[in-house]
């Protein structure tokens, strides 16, 4: 069997002595919560108001994103109804439209239906800049008649946004 060689310092950093040289420190954190509700009736991507910037130190740092969003879907009697996210940097969508929320509710004629809900995402990324970058989400709806709405922060419920530069 050969020999096992092991860089000067190594053990030092696994063992809890001083730290190993590289990245994957995080830097800064920005933590955002908004409650105002933001009723949202269209079939286009609408901001819901959750948004916040972190300005990199770096071009090499990665930013993680971490969302919950509140919502609360809603229509009427004999409307089929679907709910859509999006994570956004600057204008880039940088989570796509059902990627991750995509609730339906069908068609039936019990009457008004309600589905209220929290979604929560991270998405570790890099945004390439050491220039403010402004992350926000965006809600629409898709339904079978113009009654069905979704609503962010529902009943003012807190909505979290947390940005953290993590070093190259």
């Amino acid at each position: 069997m050969g020999a096992l060689t092991i860089p000067s310092g190594t053990l030092d950093g696994l063992l809890g002595g001083s730290a190993a040289a590289g990245g994957g420190k995080v830097l800064q954190v920005v933590e955002i919560e908004y409650s105002t509700s933001t009723t949202i009736a269209s079939m286009s991507p609408t901001d819901t108001g959750l948004s916040g910037s972190i300005t990199p130190s770096s071009a090499s740092s990665k930013v993680l994103v971490i969302v919950t969003q509140q919502y609360r879907l809603s229509r009427a009697i004999n409307q089929q109804i679907a709910g859509y996210f999006k994570l956004l940097r600057g204008a880039t969508e940088i989570i796509a439209a059902g990627e991750y929320l995509d609730i339906s509710m069908g068609t039936d004629t019990s009457g008004y239906l309600a589905f209220k809900g929290s979604f929560a995402t991270t998405k570790l990324d890099s945004p390439n800049t050491t220039s403010s970058v402004t992350y926000k989400t965006q809600l629409y709806v898709q339904t079978t008649s113009n009654s069905g709405q979704i609503v962010a922060q529902p009943s003012s419920t807190i909505s979290k946004l947390i940005l953290m530069e993590i070093g190259a």
